[in-house]
Formats: structure tokens, C-alpha cells, sequence
């Protein structure tokens, strides 16, 4: 079904870890294109996204508004996970910033987390940071992907609750997942 939308492959591959069928939280939403795609081809009921600036929340409401899913996607205006309820949203994406803003916000977020089923992470740097820090804080890796998209290679992570051995330094640099299915 073509929505008018059309996704990278970044962000392509990020639609496809989310959990189908229930809501999402886009958290450094931008433009909201996530929350549009996945809403308009019906991928999930609703979405929240998230903005920490006023220019970007503004764009991100403007193109809500550009595609009439006001009533489907809630714009908000707030810091990280801190503007979501709890059980409000069953996956939360944080993707396109550091691996420390990515860190920050979910240690920041210890109340919510709980009520979070998937997080769906894609870190612009320092990855193995973030695996590192999901494995020591009861989650483990789901599914991995590696996106290519012009000249960068862009690492995307699924994570549910659970505790599991810390990988080796191997596999959090590479990912122990992308490893095992042998990922080209």
C-alpha cells in the first residue's frame, strides 16, 4: 500500500522491529515520518512522537497535521521518554542520536521502562555502548540489523526485557546477533 511516505532504508528497517498491532513512541521523532508510515499503512493503531526542541516538534506536528492523523499521532513537547504514561506505548525507538543521549535517556526513564514490551534502538555511534548498557540493565538482544544507506552502515537494535550472559567484546561491537545469522 503506498502512503505517500516513503521511508530510507534506515528507517525502513526500524518500521520493521516494531511491534505490529500496538502503539509506538518515536522518541527525536524529526518529522514524524516513522509515526505517519506505520500509522498510515496501518502497521500500528497510534503513535506518540516525541520532540526535546521547539522547532522540531513543530515540523513533526505540521506533518501530522500535512497527512490528517492528528487524531491518530500525539505530537509532544518534552525531554526523552518523559512525556509518555505508562503502558501508553508497547514500543519506544530512539534512533539518529549518540550513544550517550541514548544511555541518558533510557537510565532516566527507570520508572517507564517496565511498561515498555520493545525498544528499538539505533545508535549513530559507539553501538557497543548500548548493548552493553541493555545487557547490565535486564535486556537482552531480539533481532539486529545492519542498514546500509549511501556511504555510512547504520546498526539497529531490538531489545525486550530479560536477563541473559553479557556478550563477549566481539559481539558488542559487531552484534552477537548480526554474528550468528551470519549478516553479509
Amino acid at each position: 500500500m503506498e502512503t505517500g511516505i516513503k521511508l530510507s532504508p534506515r528507517l525502513k528497517a526500524i518500521a520493521g522491529l516494531v511491534i505490529a498491532g500496538e502503539p509506538v513512541a518515536d522518541i527525536g521523532s524529526d518529522h514524524a515520518y516513522l509515526p505517519i508510515y506505520l500509522v498510515k499503512n496501518r502497521i500500528v493503531p497510534s503513535a506518540v512522537a516525541v520532540e526535546v526542541r521547539p522547532g522540531p516538534w513543530k515540523r513533526a506536528a505540521n506533518q501530522v497535521s500535512l497527512h490528517g492523523l492528528a487524531g491518530k499521532i500525539e505530537v509532544r513537547l518534552g525531554d526523552g521518554l518523559s512525556p509518555l504514561e505508562k503502558g501508553e506505548a508497547a514500543t519506544v525507538v530512539l534512533a539518529g542520536m549518540g550513544a550517550r543521549t541514548i544511555i541518558r535517556i533510557l537510565s532516566n526513564a527507570k520508572a517507564i521502562l517496565p511498561s515498555i514490551k520493545r525498544l528499538v534502538i539505533q545508535p549513530m555511534a559507539e553501538v557497543s555502548l548500548v548493548r552493553q548498557w541493555l545487557y547490565e540493565n535486564g535486556y537482552h538482544l531480539t533481532d539486529e540489523e545492519l542498514v546500509q544507506e549511501g556511504e555510512h552502515y547504520y546498526f539497529i537494535l531490538a531489545a525486550e526485557e530479560g536477563k541473559e550472559k553479557l556478550p563477549s567484546s566481539l559481539e558488542l561491537e559487531f552484534g552477537p546477533i548480526l554474528l550468528a545469522k551470519k549478516h553479509p
